[in-house]
């Protein structure tokens, strides 16, 4: 019977992962705009935000960068922002084409 619950549970999460991806579309942009105007505290915010929600949703990656561009943020390094944001945006767009080929299936 646990088991059954574990199983419904998880299959739950896996189908709002496409939804969750999607929105991290909107981080991205947002985080381009706050590293224009050295907002560290806007980009620490959304990287605290990433770290937390992402294992949740099984993507540890996702909540990986969101540590590191939270640590950047505190270190004020525009350099290592623009970066991640590269990795996250392309990382982004590969996990959403895969989800979207496994519901294709």
């Amino acid at each position: 019977m646990r088991q059954d619950r574990i199983a419904e549970i998880e299959a739950r999460i896996a189908a709002l992962a496409p939804g969750y991806l999607e929105r991290r579309t909107a981080d991205v942009v947002q985080l381009r705009e706050a590293c224009a105007r050295s907002d560290w505290t806007r980009i620490g915010a959304i990287g605290h935000d990433l770290r937390g929600a992402g294992a949740c949703y099984g993507f540890a990656w996702i909540s990986e960068i969101g540590g590191e561009l939270e640590a950047a943020a505190e270190r004020r390094n525009a350099e290592d922002v623009a970066g991640l944001i590269d990795t996250f945006e392309v990382r982004l767009a590969r996990e959403s084409a895969t989800q979207k080929g496994q519901r294709s299936r």
